[in-house]
């Protein structure tokens, strides 16, 4: 006789696996952003138009940015990222982090109220490395991809006039702005370095700045009527700024050397406006501009 326990274990065991079988398994339960590293969440690059200016510049457009006569400009490291660590220098186009959260939503404020968004860096580490170069461009995809925002880039390469704190790259974005006849408005621009809002202060060890009150000395060497007067009475003296040095007007080099001395002691910066033809002629005036450092 056949064995009826038997069978029906069997037959249970049979409707319990086919039901397994049947039924799919549990869906896997979203994970919430706490648990996500949400500052750098992927997000798809950003297209961004490139084009190299001889080998000191490089200019970028994200998203096809306008022209406009209201311009927010910034630094990009220490101001708009930092690196996602307590490292000096980024690893890799992925190695950043917002500088602080509200970076992305004042951007975009800024971006609603019409303003023109720009980016002015140096990046001296470009320069002939077309690596480095490739990598530098997809951060900023990156970057701009997480903005969604449009956006002009101006990555300055070599130690040259374009280099901050020197105007090369803002006397070039204004030429280009003027091509679609548009001329930016400096009352109602600005740019913001990494200074701004520093919780260091100047203590020691914090990071130091240029600083355009700085003693400075300039000496200029040449034949008479080679254009240094003109020179210094256009491109210097008409900032305000430098004490003016002659020696047709002191008559003596002793005096000219006094003038320079008594400037520079007083945290001034001086232009000596002599021919200085020769490297002993030359000595004392550096001696001074090491005297004072």
């Amino acid at each position: 006789m056949p064995n009826n326990t038997n069978t029906a274990k069997t037959s249970r065991r049979r409707s319990i696996s086919q039901d397994r079988e049947s039924t799919p398994p549990p869906a896997k339960k979203p994970m919430f952003s706490i648990f996500q590293k949400g500052t750098n969440a992927p997000a798809a690059p950003a297209d961004i138009a490139w084009e190299t200016n001889g080998s000191s510049f490089i200019v970028g457009q994200a998203l096809h940015p306008k022209s406009g006569s209201k311009v927010a400009a910034f630094d990009l490291d220490s101001t708009l990222i930092k690196v996602n660590g307590k490292h000096k220098w980024p690893k890799n186009a992925d190695d950043w982090v917002w500088w602080t959260a509200s970076v992305p939503a004042h951007l975009q404020k800024l971006a609603d109220e019409g303003r023109t968004l720009v980016v002015i860096t140096n990046q001296g580490g470009l320069d002939g490395n077309a690596e480095k170069q490739k990598e530098m461009k997809l951060k900023f995809e990156k970057i701009c991809g997480r903005l969604n925002l449009p956006m002009w880039i101006l990555i300055s390469m070599k130690k040259d006039h374009n280099r901050k704190p020197m105007t090369g790259l803002w006397h070039w974005l204004e030429s280009r702005f003027l091509e679609d006849d548009v001329e930016i408005d400096l009352a109602e621009s600005y740019y913001v370095g990494d200074a701004a809002g520093r919780q260091d202060g100047w203590k020691a060890g914090a990071v130091k700045d240029f600083n355009n009150t700085d003693r400075e000395l300039i000496l200029f060497c040449g034949y008479p009527a080679s254009g240094k007067s003109s020179f210094a009475s256009k491109h210097i003296l008409s900032t305000g700024q430098y004490e003016y040095v002659n020696q047709d007007t002191l008559k003596t080099k002793d005096k000219c050397l006094k003038a320079v001395d008594e400037g520079l002691k007083n945290k001034k910066a001086v232009v000596v406006d002599n021919t200085n033809p020769d490297v002993a002629t030359r000595a004392p005036y550096i001696a001074l501009a090491k005297k004072y450092n």
